[in-house]
């Protein structure tokens, strides 16, 4: 996003609102340039989107004076995004072309091992797990409509079935040819 951000002539003053290199308030002030980064993304090809919110933190955004803007700014990113989606999806029923959507979420830790996630508090994680969490908040929306605890523990179930015989046949699978590496991966025309 960063790149393509910098491609357009944007001023530092009106669109940034003084915030040099915070993207993020581009969700707020230039929403048409955002979604038209995510628009090009798909007209090249692309196989995914995500939203504009990866300095999204609360923490990130206080270095711009904006942490308490930090839920309207992500959610402005998910709208963008979305109505860039609803585009392409239109795209694919008019029959021009397979997309995938990938929806950002919280991460509720840090990169990867070696990163401890020191940049936002303990605090911050358990109120997006229990106020944001899609998968909970989708549970929540099915016990509203019935659902019981029976039925989440066998969709549960079923669903690290899943996952343990993916995880299976990928650490029995031999390796693949290195010809494989390019398989999939370009679209021409």
């Amino acid at each position: 996003m960063g790149t393509a951000v910098h491609s357009h002539a944007l001023d530092l003053e009106t669109d940034y609102q003084g915030r040099e290199n915070c993207i993020e308030v581009l969700n707020q002030t230039r929403r048409d340039v955002i979604r038209s980064i995510h628009l090009g993304h798909f007209r090249a090809g692309a196989d995914a989107v995500q939203t504009n919110s990866f300095g999204g933190s609360p923490i990130t955004l206080a270095e711009f004076g904006l942490e308490a803007s930090a839920h309207e700014i992500n959610r402005l990113a998910g709208e963008i995004a979305r109505e860039a989606a609803i585009e392409a999806v239109a795209h694919c029923r008019a029959g021009k072309g397979p997309y995938l959507l990938e929806v950002k979420t919280y991460r509720y830790r840090g990169h990867s091992m070696s990163d401890p996630g020191k940049y936002r508090t303990r605090e911050e994680v358990q109120k997006m797990r229990s106020e944001r969490d899609c998968i909970e908040g989708a549970r929540h929306k099915l016990e509203a409509l019935g659902v019981e605890e029976a039925e989440f523990k066998r969709i549960d179930d079923e669903l690290k079935r899943i996952v343990q015989e993916a995880a299976d046949y990928a650490q029995t699978s031999p390796e693949p040819d290195a010809r494989e590496l390019w398989t999939d991966i370009l679209v021409e025309g």
